[in-house]
């Protein structure tokens, strides 16, 4: 990458391979670069980059890895890659998914891998679904009234979180939103000066519980009550830890915002450690595979922060 582009790069996404061999991230410029991912040596070697292409006109917001596809969304049509063109030298999108206007972005999306939906939130405030198995446009959800930061798959819904700082649960059989979430109604979550926005959301995989952060302090929720469980507390003086993506992960929850660090609470929701990385603002983390490490962070900056050991950052790579 270009000195002058290091310098201004931001880092929102990532999303690794199938078969686990492959790394890719998107960036603000609309680039995916693509890394070689070999979990057994990452412990001698970081990974190196393969491939960089421009995928979107715009930030690449989102990415999936799907089978042996990459599915990628920022601004314009969702595009659907497969991994053996993206690590060549010339890769073209195979399908394009679009969604409303060519100006219009994609925030971020989900797999519904039992009946193979495509989610994603869009910046007019709606939800749009694909069946990927016919490449059509099921639905569009609306209801919110500002854009989608986050959504997430729970067992026969789906949850939005929004910057009109609701949360949405949606019934994915007819489509209809079922409850509403507004955390800055807890006084013990409410942060007037950040806002009532919501960035991120998380659910477990009993799907009984989901995480909610942004402008009210990120908490622990029971899903089908919609009630607030507990508070994830935080060390930061006037808990200034504004968070940007939460995840379980096993019997814990972790997150990254606007700090470097990578913090851990435990399930009664008391913080149990905040591990520094190499990236100032954290936008993203993903895992390898499903609740497995290494976790990938990535947010401002060029840098890829992994972690083969949640109590200490393992190997940066710079793109």
């Amino acid at each position: 990458m270009e000195q002058r582009h290091l310098l201004h790069c931001t880092v929102y996404s990532s999303a690794v391979s199938a078969c686990g061999e492959f790394l890719a991230v998107g960036n603000n410029f609309g680039d995916v670069s693509v890394l070689d991912f070999n979990l057994k040596s990452l412990s001698s070697s970081k990974p190196k980059l393969i491939n960089c292409f421009s995928a979107h006109n715009g930030p690449v917001y989102a990415l999936l890895g799907i089978n042996n596809t990459l599915i990628s969304a920022g601004l314009g049509p969702v595009l659907i890659w497969n991994w053996k063109d993206i690590v060549s030298f010339d890769p073209k999108p195979v399908h394009k998914l679009e969604a409303c206007g060519p100006k219009a972005s994609i925030t971020c999306l989900c797999y519904d891998k039992k009946h193979g939906l495509l989610f994603a939130g869009i910046e007019d405030s709606s939800i749009m679904i694909w069946d990927l198995s016919n490449l059509s446009c099921c639905k569009k959800l609306t209801g919110h009234t500002q854009y989608i930061h986050d959504i997430c798959l729970l067992s026969d819904s789906l949850a939005s979180a929004s910057e009109d700082g609701l949360v949405k649960i949606w019934d994915t059989h007819n489509n209809k939103c079922t409850k509403t979430i507004k955390p800055s109604n807890w006084n013990e979550l409410k942060r007037p000066s950040l806002g009532s926005w919501i960035g991120c959301v998380a659910s477990d995989s009993s799907t009984e519980w989901i995480v909610l952060g942004g402008g009210p302090a990120p908490a622990l929720w029971h899903t089908r009550s919609t009630s607030m469980a507990l508070p994830l507390n935080s060390s930061n003086e006037a808990q200034s830890f504004i968070p940007f993506t939460l995840h379980f992960y096993g019997d814990e929850i972790v997150g990254g915002g606007n700090d470097s660090m990578l913090h851990r609470w435990t399930s009664n929701g008391e913080q149990k450690a905040a591990v520094p990385c190499a990236i100032s603002n954290i936008f993203s983390i993903n895992f390898a595979s499903e609740n497995s490490l290494p976790a990938i962070l990535t947010g401002t900056g060029h840098k890829i922060q992994l972690f083969t050991n949640l109590g200490y950052e393992g190997p940066c790579i710079s793109l």
